[in-house]
């Protein structure tokens, strides 16, 4: 008798998602995406991530926003030194966000 599907998911998930699955007597059904697919699925994936973080505020919510944000720069072919060089120049630049301000409006 073929099985019914417990819930249908379809998202990025983590690498040993499939196996945690599988241990815990479930039949998870899954495929690796190209390169296109991943880059739009890890897009996606951090605005999910960043939205449990924004309902959370915990660190593990945003260490998961931390793992997306490391495979999309992966992904893109970008180096994590390259990515940190360009946030120390806009620091040093425009600033940081640790003064807390909220911009209302410019005037002429």
């Amino acid at each position: 008798m073929p099985k019914t599907p417990l819930k249908k998911v379809q998202k990025l998930v983590r690498d040993k998602i499939p196996a945690i699955i599988h241990n815990q007597n479930q039949t998870p059904i899954w495929r690796k995406m190209d390169e296109d697919e991943y880059k739009k699925e890890l897009i996606k994936k951090l605005f999910e991530e960043v939205c449990e973080f924004e309902a959370d505020e915990t660190a593990e919510e945003l260490a998961d926003a931390w793992e997306v944000f490391i495979g999309l720069v992966v992904a893109f072919g970008f180096e994590m030194t390259q990515i940190e060089q360009i946030r120390l120049a806009k620091l040093d630049k425009n600033g940081g966000f640790q003064n807390k301000i909220f911009l209302e409006e410019i005037l002429d």
